[in-house]
């Protein structure tokens, strides 16, 4: 992805080039006199056409962070210490991760008001982003047995006319995100080599696809053939697009209304479960198998797999003294082959 940035009258100008899709214009701008804090954030294709994007919205909840927290306060006014008890004030709330996204807005638009030479000095050095340490990044994920019964009371239930289910099974087995589930055609399918190859993700919000999340998002994986036989069912809707029935495409709300549906059926009592969690339930099958780390941070679709290790670093936990008895017998291997040696 090519990313051209250019400064202007406190407005920063993104333009970038997204592979396979059109060109987008982003403005990120700020008030320059007044508040100074006010973040207007516009995103349009070549055609003119307002987009909405994930980051798009990130940009609003900091917006409405600041707009709550420095109401009326100018950004040539606001101090160091200002900006320290802004995030030990909204850290309470926040898990490390979301922090992280929204200190790096924050920054990112400090920088241009620096650039653009209307304060001197970055106010966000040397600050400490406090969080919420029970918001944190354990996931909740189904045991083998769960997942089993889960299964096969979705297998009693499907229905082509409602794709939903099938959705559920192919996270099941897969770990794709929802996004890249529902994006999903027939073309993308590979039924003779057994893959799936998932190059774009649908965007309720503009109700088209869109670019996967990031590069390393563009990815082959291999699926079973119960998976591919049971997706096949819903050739009879005569959609491109896999996902795709006579009420059009399937939303969040309604794949997770379904899902909390099957497992009250499958008498699974997880409140806070949510289709994404079917993703973390991938990941624990495939350790609770031995599956090399490596290979489960590829199928993800992680650009490092230090990623994977840190967002699952709770079930790697689980695994670790399992994983340390085989260490030890590996050891142990090298004393029981000198004394063989030896003797």
């Amino acid at each position: 992805m090519r990313i051209k940035k250019q400064h202007l009258k406190g407005v920063l100008f993104v333009y970038s080039v997204l592979p396979r899709r059109k060109k987008v214009l982003k403005t990120a701008s700020y008030r320059k006199l007044k508040s100074g804090w006010k973040v207007i954030i516009s995103q349009r294709d070549e055609n003119g056409k307002l987009r909405q994007t994930s980051t798009l919205q990130r940009f609003k909840t900091v917006r409405n962070l600041i707009k709550k927290y420095f109401d009326g306060v100018k950004i040539q006014n606001v101090t160091r210490t200002d900006y320290q008890q802004f995030l030990n004030q909204i850290g309470q709330k926040y898990a490390k991760s979301t922090m992280r996204l929204i200190t790096t807005t924050i920054k990112s638009c400090v920088k241009s008001a620096i650039v653009d030479e209307v304060i001197t000095k970055d106010f966000t050095q040397r600050t400490e982003a406090v969080y919420n340490r029970d918001r944190g990044l354990n996931v909740d994920y189904l045991t083998v047995e769960e997942i089993k019964r889960l299964v096969e009371t979705i297998k009693n239930s499907l229905n082509p006319k409602h794709p939903i289910p099938y959705m559920i099974l192919t996270a099941i087995y897969t770990g794709m995100r929802l996004g890249e589930i529902a994006a999903l055609e027939w073309l993308d399918i590979d039924f003779d080599k057994q893959t799936i190859s998932i190059t774009k993700s649908w965007s309720p919000a503009i109700y088209s696809t869109k670019a996967p999340k990031n590069d390393s998002s563009n990815r082959t994986i291999a699926v079973n053939k119960f998976l591919l036989s049971t997706l096949l069912q819903l050739k009879n809707n005569s959609h491109d697009m896999v996902f795709k029935s006579a009420n059009g495409m399937p939303f969040s709300g309604s794949a997770n209304a379904s899902l909390r549906s099957f497992l009250k059926k499958a008498d699974i009592n997880k409140p806070g479960y949510h289709f994404h969690s079917l993703r973390h339930s991938h990941v624990a099958y495939l350790l609770s198998k031995n599956v090399d780390l490596y290979a489960i941070s590829q199928r993800l679709g992680h650009k490092y797999m230090t990623t994977t290790a840190k967002v699952y670093a709770y079930l790697i936990d689980e695994y670790k003294e399992r994983e340390d008895q085989k260490i030890i017998k590996a050891i142990d291997e090298i004393q029981k082959t000198t004394e063989r040696t030896t003797t």
